[in-house]
């Protein structure tokens, strides 16, 4: 190819309204309006994972029965689905937010910690393992 074809190839590709793929498979928008409508689905996902989850503790709080549907769980599915799997890091970070409150006192504060943490990457991943495969 010449250098004008190539010169050319590439500013189409750069001029796209497609996100960027980085090395390492990371997804950066290219442009101030992508980043702002990213940022605008991470807080909308996890803000409502956040508050189906505190519902569903509320509940599972109320009626001491195991729950057979855990709304999160779905609502995750739903915008990996809708979204891609870019909100990952919103389902991940809404789980940590709501996970089991821990005693400051105890002096299993770290275990605990890292229980939410676990949990939450295990929701994370539910997710994202579901919506791949759909």
């Amino acid at each position: 190819e010449t250098v004008a074809t190539l010169f050319t190839r590439n500013a189409a590709i750069v001029s796209s309204d497609e996100p960027l793929l980085l090395s390492g498979g990371h997804i950066a928008p290219r442009s101030p309006r992508g980043a702002a409508i990213y940022i605008l689905e991470l807080v909308i996902v996890g803000v409502v994972y956040f508050a189906l989850a505190n519902a569903g503790s509320t509940i599972a709080a109320i009626y001491s029965k195991a729950m057979p549907i855990w709304a999160p769980a779905g609502f995750a599915l739903a915008a990996i689905l809708l979204f891609g799997i870019r909100v990952w890091p919103a389902i991940c970070a809404a789980a940590i937010a709501a996970g089991p409150p821990t005693d400051i006192a105890d002096t299993a504060v770290a275990n605990s910690i890292l229980m939410s943490a676990a949990i939450a990457i295990g929701n994370t991943l539910q997710a994202v393992v579901g919506g791949y495969l759909i």
